[in-house]
């Protein structure tokens, strides 16, 4: 979730600095067209083509597990990758 770059030492092995996601839903989520919250919902960006999201079915996402340690770095991600 937080890039390597940005990691410290621990946080670079953290197991929790990380999120098992298909091919597609990485790729937005690296470029930060989708994030999630603490709450495990999808957030969706304003710039990501509608197309898109009927096509992967994204509204239809009703929730993602987030463990607690994860929270961190979803916040990490939402506040410096997820373009709102």
């Amino acid at each position: 979730i937080k890039p390597y770059a940005k990691c410290s030492d621990k946080e670079s092995s953290d197991e929790y600095n990380g999120l098992l996601l298909s091919p597609n839903m990485d790729k937005l989520f690296e470029h930060g067209l989708i994030s999630i919250d603490d709450e495990g919902k999808i957030m969706l960006s304003s710039k990501l083509d509608i197309t898109i999201i009927n096509n992967m079915k994204l509204s239809e996402i009703k929730k993602i597990n987030v463990h607690e340690k994860n929270k961190i770095y979803l916040n990490y991600h939402r506040t410096n990758k997820f373009v709102k």
